[in-house]
């Protein structure tokens, strides 16, 4: 599991390509495992409490699947679904993580400034972080791959807050 976390972390780091993740479903299953318990950490750390996290979370879990699926499909490379959405979860842990440390520091004493900004740069480079992994994985220009990680972004932020203002 080191390797895959190494890899990821280079994958974050733009310095591997998403078809370097292992093509492996129980590895896809422990990035899920790993996510949904960072993105539990990372809730109970911003507001100490984990109300409403089940429900968000699988929502957001089946709007990017889903949303990568048919992206994949749409472009004629099913075949890198698995690889593709291994690498987002992947990724998408090394940016709870860094997200996590963000939080603690804001709370912790530090600058609210401060943690708010290093906050939106966490959340800048996630967006990158998805640009990269899907234009290399549909073989498109990154700028395209931004614009499509951007909207998918505005698509889950919407339908998060839709649950939190409905609950």
């Amino acid at each position: 599991m080191l390797s895959f976390f190494r890899i990821v972390w280079q994958v974050a780091t733009f310095r591997r390509s998403p078809a370097d993740v292992p093509h492996s479903q129980p590895l896809c299953l422990y990035a899920l495992a790993c996510s949904a318990f960072l993105s539990a950490l990372f809730v109970f750390v911003l507001r100490g409490d984990l109300a409403n996290f089940a429900e968000s979370y699988l929502v957001s879990l089946l709007l990017n699947g889903f949303f990568v699926f048919w992206l994949v499909g749409f472009a004629r490379k099913r075949e890198r679904f698995l690889q593709t959405f291994t690498a987002m979860l992947g990724a998408s842990c090394v940016v709870l993580i860094a997200q996590i440390v963000v939080a603690v520091i804001a709370t912790g004493g530090g600058s609210v400034t401060l943690g708010q900004i290093l906050f939106e740069f966490v959340v800048l480079w996630s967006l990158l972080i998805d640009a990269y992994i899907l234009s290399r994985a549909l073989e498109i220009a990154f700028l395209f791959g931004g614009l499509i990680a951007f909207g998918l972004f505005l698509m889950q932020l919407n339908v998060l807050r839709a649950i939190a203002g409905g609950a």
